[in-house]
C-alpha cells in the first residue's frame, strides 16, 4: 500500500511514530530547535579532539585516579580550545 502525504508510518516503533506526528504538527525546522537536533556533532568533535591530544586510554590504576585524570584532561582540553580560539580570532 503506498504512503499518502500526511500519513504516518512508524514501521513498528511507537517512539518514531510520535516524533513523526510532532514533525507533521509543528514542522521540521521547529522540531529540530525543540529537540536540539544538530548538537551531536559538537560533542563528537570534542571527543575527537580529546582522543587526538591525549589518546583513548586512561593511564591511572584506580577509580579515584581515573576521575582525577579525566577531570585534568577535560580542563586541559578546555584551555587548549580557548587558546586556539584566541589565536584564530587574532588573524
Amino acid at each position: 500500500m503506498p504512503d499518502f502525504p500526511g500519513k504516518i508510518r512508524s514501521h513498528g516503533c511507537a517512539a518514531r511514530g510520535r516524533e513523526m506526528a510532532r514533525i507533521l504538527k509543528i514542522g521540521r525546522d521547529e522540531w529540530k530547535k525543540e529537540k536540539g537536533y544538530g548538537r551531536r556533532w559538537k560533542v563528537e568533535c570534542t571527543f575527537s579532539d580529546a582522543k587526538r591530544l591525549f589518546g583513548d586510554i586512561l593511564r591511572s590504576r584506580t577509580r579515584q585516579t581515573d576521575v582525577e585524570e579525566t577531570v585534568a584532561k577535560a580542563l586541559l582540553l578546555n584551555e587548549y580550545k580557548g587558546i586556539r580560539m584566541r589565536c584564530q580570532g587574532s588573524r
